[in-house]
């Protein structure tokens, strides 16, 4: 550390590094003294013992029992995986990685993309897949003309090679010429030419898709859209469509304006239902069955969407003692029942004497909410059957709330409604197919977020690097923007590559970056939007992908932007266009 680091930063630091040593040696100790062994436990004691002195014999007897090993999904490696499959494989047998490092979007997961391309390079072979068998040839063409350009991935060593489409019959969608829908397979939805901020953009791009959206399932029940099979006309429905979103509150706000328009849709993701509105509505409603005294917990029980009373009846509580006590002597019944039969008795009476399944089902998300509340049931019941007790149940499940991530029995559960639309998020869209995809929020950019304390990247050789605050800070900084940025590149491959037939995407001028009084560009505007590099300033290198699109779009006007578009998808060969907001013909 240098003098220009304070030295209460020092000693932070200091206790920050002495701290990971300390849980580098406590965690394998803790574990061994509870005989406990996870995933990343088993890929570490065979990279040990495989690098130890019986390594050569251990690896002659794996490669003997497995002298060809076919690696898939290999983009989402890390660096122990890699050792693992070099050290078996480096001195004969027959060894093949199946991946496409242009969707590595799991580095949170602890996936590396620098492990990836090294051993890319040091294979003696590559083979390429040349054809998509997805999408139709006009949505090809179209991605194949927005990619091209100079480091599309902003990433050395990445490239997008033109594709194919496969030869093969398929279905052919028809689309009314409604609102220019039918004119190309890619559509740029135009914000407006006005400088908008990030929520007047979610606002009218989630309008905008709910409107289109609706529209074309009108003119699919109209006999004006479908798909032309072999076995005759097939009608679109709801399921036929996706929108792609990045979080829950995307979601939300799609889901709400879907509904707006009469159009019912439906949540695929990989949340887990410990962090849904239900959970932590359940949560209060149970604490004040535990603690039926506590006139406090009752209140806000009481107001949350599982009982709904709303803000008149409580105060008229205050007032009216006779509701109170009606309140409180419906949270001691339940406390008792509770103690007396266990949890599920109590849920299913509390389900029924409530009307808790009537009050959510009239609501707009209502089919999503009563499935949540029903799954959290039934994980509480099988925990109820390990754990004694009110207290004790309650208390497991608000740690369920904040512990992160979770098995495949805790991710959100779908209504079984295969005409609903799709809502889905880009990471669990991975892999999947639609036949129309709209994508209305990719303008929206974020990189590192406001902790900037800390910086995790890799080194010029590609070793994953943590800097707690050395005098690199700063250089460490820019270098952890750079690889989120690429990141989020791969993540937009991956979204613009699951529609089959047509693509929506929306964009403008959405916080246009201007330079601070520092000299420095804003994190979160519309240079961080991995969709901005494909659209604008294409002829840049791409040596550095982030300040060179900063620099080119610092103070544009909308109408500068707009025309930029307009060169693009003149280029386009009649594969992209760009579309007015819609608006409301009610």
């Amino acid at each position: 550390l240098g003098v220009a680091v304070p030295a209460g930063r020092q000693r932070l630091i200091a206790l920050q590094v002495e701290l990971l040593d300390k849980l580098n040696a406590e965690l394998p100790a803790r574990k061994a003294a509870q005989r406990l062994l996870a995933f990343d436990d088993l890929l570490n004691r065979l990279n040990e013992a495989l690098h130890g002195p019986a390594g050569a014999d251990l690896a002659t007897t794996l490669r003997s029992q497995y002298p060809l090993a076919l690696i898939d999904e290999f983009q989402d490696t890390d660096p122990v995986q890699y050792q693992i499959f070099d050290r078996i494989y480096r001195e004969g047998g027959d060894l093949c990685f199946v991946g496409d490092p242009k969707q590595a979007i799991y580095a949170f997961r602890g996936a590396d993309l620098a492990t990836y391309l090294q051993a890319r390079d040091a294979a003696d072979r590559r083979y390429d897949l040349p054809r998509n068998f997805r999408s139709t040839p006009q949505l090809i063409s179209a991605l194949n003309w927005l990619f091209q350009r100079p480091q599309p991935f902003a990433e050395q060593g990445l490239a997008y090679p033109p594709v194919q489409a496969a030869e093969r019959s398929r279905e052919t969608l028809l689309l009314p010429a409604l609102h220019d829908e039918a004119a190309a397979p890619l559509s740029l939805v135009w914000l407006g030419d006005e400088g908008l901020n990030k929520e007047q953009a979610r606002r009218l791009a989630a309008i905008d898709t709910a409107r289109r959206i609706a529209a074309l399932l009108a003119a699919s029940h109209s006999g004006e859209a479908w798909f032309a099979t072999d076995k005759g006309r097939k009608p679109l429905i709801g399921g036929d469509i996706a929108v792609l979103v990045a979080n829950h509150n995307e979601a939300s706000m799609v889901a709400a304006e879907l509904a707006e328009c009469g159009v019912p849709s439906v949540r695929r993701g990989k949340d887990s239902v410990w962090k849904s509105d239900e959970a932590a509505e359940l949560a209060a409603v149970l604490a004040a069955y535990a603690e039926p005294g506590r006139e406090g917990m009752l209140r806000y029980a009481l107001s949350t969407r599982l009982l709904g009373r709303d803000g008149n009846y409580l105060a008229r509580c205050q007032e009216v003692e006779r509701d109170w006590d009606q309140e409180r002597s419906a949270a001691e019944y339940f406390h008792q029942l509770w103690q007396q039969h266990g949890f599920m008795r109590v849920f299913r009476e509390w389900l029924d004497r409530e009307a808790v399944a009537e009050r959510l089902l009239a609501d707009s998300e209502g089919e999503r909410r009563l499935t949540n509340l029903l799954h959290l049931a039934e994980l509480l019941q099988t925990e109820s059957l390990q754990r004694s007790g009110l207290k004790a149940l309650l208390s497991w499940l608000n740690d369920q709330r904040d512990s992160e991530g979770g098995s495949e029995e805790v991710q959100l559960r779908l209504e079984s409604d295969a005409e609903r639309v799709q809502i889905v998020t880009i990471h669990a869209a991975k892999g999947l197919e639609y036949a129309l995809v709209f994508c209305p929020f990719l303008w929206d950019g974020k990189l590192l977020g406001k902790h900037k304390d800390s910086a995790r990247c890799h080194a010029e050789s590609g070793q994953p690097l943590l800097d707690l605050g050395s005098e690199q800070l700063d250089d460490h900084l820019q270098r952890a923007s750079r690889e989120v940025f690429a990141e989020k590149l791969r993540l937009l491959y991956v979204a613009l590559t699951r529609a089959r037939d047509r693509l929506w995407l929306h964009w403008g001028p959405v916080s246009v970056p201007k330079l601070s009084k520092d000299g420095t560009l804003p994190e979160q505007s519309l240079h961080t939007s991995a969709l901005a590099w494909l659209l604008h300033g294409r002829q840049h290198p791409g040596a550095d992908a982030l300040a060179e699109l900063g620099q080119h779009l610092q103070g544009n006007t909308g109408e500068q932007l707009r025309g930029e578009l307009d060169q693009l998808i003149g280029g386009s060969a009649a594969g992209m266009t760009r579309l007015a907001l819609l608006q409301d013909e009610t």
